[in-house]
């Protein structure tokens, strides 16, 4: 489970330097995991002009026998 921020373009993608990592480890069946996080004090909010975006996003991935699960969702920040 991790959270980072995303700097998009039509064209480009800025490759995260500030990625964190919520949880690493195995799940039981059926278990939930409980997370907060701050974000920095500086965070960027989420922008959308024209021609960029700005956004974090949190991915959740599973490595489990079969195929893995991965799960990605944008998160709003207002600042």
């Amino acid at each position: 489970m991790t959270i980072s921020f995303v700097e998009r373009t039509r064209d480009y993608v800025v490759p995260s330097s500030n990625e964190h990592v919520l949880h690493d480890g195995p799940l039981r069946a059926g278990q939930t995991v409980a997370f907060d996080f701050a974000l920095p004090a500086d965070a960027r909010p989420s922008v959308k002009p024209e021609h960029a975006e700005l956004y974090w996003k949190i991915d959740l991935k599973s490595d489990a026998p079969g195929l893995d699960a991965h799960l990605t969702r944008r998160l709003v920040v207002v600042v």
